[in-house]
């Protein structure tokens, strides 16, 4: 989240068997900040609804939602990437830290 925090649901601790798993699943959330993967997400949106409302112009707005929704679904997707990184990234702070995930 912006700001720096990190928000654990209550629910996530019951799921968890060891302080291990709670720290790596902090450890990926804190990686995506680390990685500015929401200001990343942010960016793309802003970009995709300038396409989308110049495309508006000379295109039927069901086509465009329609190539929008399928290219976001693409297989390796940016959101893949960003899922692959933050699991390094996460894996690297946990070593650092000390902790075997």
């Amino acid at each position: 989240m912006p700001g720096g925090k990190v928000v654990v649901f209550t629910g996530l601790l019951n799921h968890c068997r060891s302080d291990s798993e709670i720290a790596t699943i902090i450890a990926h959330e804190v990686a995506h900040a680390v990685a500015r993967h929401l200001a990343e997400q942010i960016l793309k949106n802003v970009w995709l609804t300038y396409l989308k409302l110049i495309l508006y112009q000379f295109v039927m707005p069901d086509i465009v939602n329609t190539m929008s929704n399928f290219l976001l679904r693409l297989p390796f997707s940016r959101r893949i990437r960003m899922e692959m990184e933050a699991d390094y990234i996460g894996l690297l702070l946990l070593a650092s830290a000390g902790h075997d995930p």
